[in-house]
C-alpha cells in the first residue's frame, strides 16, 4: 500500500474526511503504517469489520486494525455513522505510562 497524504484539520468531534476513510478502510493485515505524522512504523496485525445491526445503536459499521511496534500495541478504529466517521486509536498496550489507556485521534495514515 503506497504512503498517501491523509492529514485533515484538527476536528473537536472526530470526524474524518473521505480520503481518510478510504484509506484506512484498503488497509490489510501485513500492511506497514505511520499514524498522525509520528516517528513509529506499525505493522497490521490484525483487521475486523463488523456490521453493527443494533437499531439503537447509531452505529452503522466498525473497522478495527490491531497495530503492532517494538514495544506497544494499538488498535485503530473506525466507526461508520448515517453521516460521518470517526477514527480513533486506543493504547491497547505500551512500555510507556505516559501513553498507556490513552485514546488519540486520527489525523494521517
Amino acid at each position: 500500500m503506497g504512503a498517501i497524504d491523509t492529514a485533515v484539520p484538527d476536528d473537536p468531534d472526530g470526524t474524518v474526511d473521505g480520503e481518510l476513510v478510504q484509506t484506512i478502510e484498503a488497509v490489510e493485515e501485513g500492511d506497514f503504517l505511520v499514524l498522525n505524522g509520528d516517528s513509529r512504523t506499525w505493522e497490521v496485525t490484525d483487521v475486523v469489520d463488523r456490521p453493527i445491526e443494533e437499531p439503537a445503536d447509531d452505529r452503522q459499521s466498525k473497522r478495527v486494525l490491531r497495530l503492532a511496534s517494538r514495544y506497544a500495541t494499538f488498535g485503530l478504529e473506525l466507526v461508520e455513522y448515517l453521516d460521518c466517521h470517526e477514527a480513533t486509536i486506543h493504547v491497547l498496550e505500551t512500555n510507556d505510562r505516559y501513553e498507556a489507556d490513552q485514546t488519540y485521534a486520527v489525523d494521517a495514515v
